[in-house]
């Protein structure tokens, strides 16, 4: 395994090209470390060098709003993401985590679209904010789902993020996803928020997977995609006594930003009860079988 330098000093002044391409070779080694250590849980100067490098990663990481980070291991170029990290972020106080979905359809919408809410929304300049930016089709298809997996575990090599406070949020598409990822890895997330996003029964959602965990549906009254399908998840949901919030704003499919405020505040007084596996999570995603619905469009 080749070595790497755990001083600032090696990133202080670096343009940020450079500093990307150490940050994603100290992942590359982590994540060699981290399957070495699943094969030889008991290797000590294995799990000695795993916490160094966490430990510098996190220290070096860099704040403010840093855009179109890679995800190792895909190389198509729609797989990057945004990150919005504050000014007060220190490498020895983790930070809550939201994990926020844009909206579009296949092959449609990207990360910028909503990326300005990170300067918008009070509640999102306290935490870190990561905007995945999908590789070509719905949030809720396994191949999607996986790679999210993979940005989360990347997001949480590269900056300290509190595992009892991550958070999964999306608009459209993206509260599409919401429930499909969210209803498949519920122990991942203290709360979920999906945000006009499309519920119906068809789309195979095992959304009772959510019953104890706090959900929090906001979805406007005059919205183009049915409101309908947002009541009938909160009825199955209040029906098993679930922690739940359905928040029915008087506007369309755009939400208002003091609404969006309102859902991250909600989410952000939840922590997690549970712990969870990532690697688990991703082999769990990776072979959800390919919906009906998911297999009409191209490339599916």
């Amino acid at each position: 395994m080749t070595g790497v330098c755990l001083s600032s000093a090696c990133l202080a002044g670096s343009p940020p090209a450079a500093r990307e391409a150490k940050a994603l070779d100290r992942s590359g080694q982590m994540g060699a470390l981290r399957e070495l250590l699943r094969r030889s849980p008991n290797d000590r100067q294995a799990l000695m060098r795993l916490e160094a490098l966490k430990t510098a990663s996190w220290r070096d990481a860099p704040t403010g709003l840093v855009k179109k980070q890679t995800v190792p291991g895909y190389t198509n170029q729609t797989a990057w993401f945004h990150i919005s990290v504050p000014d007060e972020y220190k490498a020895g106080k983790p930070l809550p985590l939201i994990v926020f979905l844009h909206g579009g359809a296949h092959e449609e919408g990207t990360a910028d679209n909503i990326v300005a809410l990170a300067q918008a929304l009070p509640p999102f300049k306290k935490v870190i904010v990561v905007f995945p930016n999908h590789l070509r089709t719905w949030w809720a298809h396994p191949r999607e789902m996986t790679y999210l997996a993979d940005t989360i575990d990347i997001v949480m090599l590269r900056w300290r993020v509190d595992p009892k406070r991550i958070y999964l949020m999306g608009c459209s598409m993206g509260g599409n996803g919401v429930w499909g990822m969210g209803s498949r890895c519920p122990e991942l997330f203290a709360a979920v928020a999906p945000v006009s996003g499309f519920y119906a029964g068809f789309l195979e959602f095992p959304i009772q997977n959510l019953a104890a965990k706090p959900v929090y549906i906001l979805h406007g009254t005059n919205d183009t995609v049915p409101i309908a399908g947002a009541r009938e998840a909160f009825g199955i949901l209040k029906r098993l006594n679930a922690p739940v919030e359905m928040r029915e704003a008087a506007c369309d499919h755009q939400i208002p930003v003091d609404e969006f405020a309102r859902a991250a505040d909600w989410l952000l007084k939840r922590t997690n009860t549970q712990t969870f596996d990532l690697p688990a999570i991703r082999d769990r995603v990776a072979k959800t079988p390919v919906a009906g619905w998911l297999k009409q469009y191209p490339g599916n």
